[in-house]
């Protein structure tokens, strides 16, 4: 029985998980912010904004302004435990949505993961828009929705691969001399 080779390859990534960093992501680039976002529940693979430093990294935020500092990518991780209440004080971090208000949470400063496009994107040629107002914050676009929505990211990042809308694909980003 003899088998054909393949000679196609899929543009679009396989399935996977929003959030997801590529095989060879680098630790070093992972920034922990404590307390982050204290109003939302955050998606995995959301654009956060904020100004982290030496005294004060409690500010990651989903993107409310224009004017608002890209400073990383959400990552999904196994650390994170699911969320349960007991004697009235919730613990935990996840929710229905990703990382509930307040959760610790680790954001990819650099590199390349998994990322859903809200309105579908071109591998290299489409451009990268952060929404900041009018539908999901600190999503993922590759245009900039209503044309006063978004923050316009693409000097930090592009895409690498293509997706349909609400897709799942490789966004390449440096969000670290940004912030």
């Amino acid at each position: 029985m003899s088998m054909a080779l393949q000679t196609t390859y899929p543009t679009t990534p396989a399935i996977g998980f929003a959030g997801t960093p590529d095989a060879s992501y680098d630790p070093a680039n992972t920034m922990t912010m404590i307390q982050a976002e204290s109003s939302a529940s955050m998606p995995f693979g959301s654009i956060v904004a904020g100004q982290p430093s030496a005294t004060n990294d409690k500010n990651a935020t989903l993107p409310a302004n224009s004017t608002d500092v890209l400073v990383g990518v959400l990552l999904r991780s196994d650390a994170y435990a699911p969320a349960f209440t007991t004697g009235g004080v919730t613990i935990g971090d996840l929710d229905s949505v990703g990382l509930r208000p307040g959760a610790t949470l680790n954001i990819a400063r650099k590199g390349k993961v998994l990322v859903v496009c809200e309105d579908g994107c071109t591998a290299f040629t489409s451009r990268l828009f952060v929404r900041y107002a009018g539908g999901t914050k600190g999503a993922a676009r590759a245009t900039d929705a209503g044309g006063s929505t978004c923050i316009d990211a693409t000097k930090q990042g592009q895409w690498v691969t293509s997706a349909a809308a609400a897709g799942l694909a490789w966004l390449e980003f440096s969000f670290v001399n940004h912030a």
